[in-house]
């Protein structure tokens, strides 16, 4: 097989043939699934769009905890934007301690760990 799999609609509700053959994630099948126009509310299209960003955010969150889970965009997206921001700052850090003096090393990995500490701890709040 080719491990690509074949998402259609049919009657309105959303169908992916070959799942069981694909390299697809969980996380990644839900998230397909929750898209499917019988899970929106089509009353209007504001409630649409915030239905579609609920999920992607939902999404964003499961990539750092592992888990998707629709919910309520506010608080969720300043978790996540602060998660991205950690992961800069780590980023930042990871690549001063290549040129650091041991000294200084030893201070950055200790700011790593505790960035990594709370990143750990807002992607299991997401």
């Amino acid at each position: 097989t080719t491990g690509w799999m074949e998402v259609t609609i049919e009657n309105g509700e959303l169908k992916i043939d070959n799942e069981k053959n694909c390299q697809f994630s969980t996380v990644n099948y839900q998230f397909i699934k929750s898209l499917a126009w019988s899970n929106m509310p089509l009353q209007n299209y504001g409630s649409l769009y915030n239905a579609w960003t609920d999920r992607f955010i939902g999404y964003e969150c499961s990539v750092l905890s592992g888990i998707f889970a629709i919910g309520k965009a506010g608080d969720r997206l300043e978790r996540l934007t602060r998660c991205r921001e950690i992961e800069s700052r780590i980023s930042e850090l990871r690549g001063q301690l290549k040129k650091a003096a041991f000294n200084r090393q030893v201070e950055l990995n200790t700011q790593i760990k505790k960035f990594e500490q709370e990143l750990k701890q807002l992607a299991g709040n997401l």
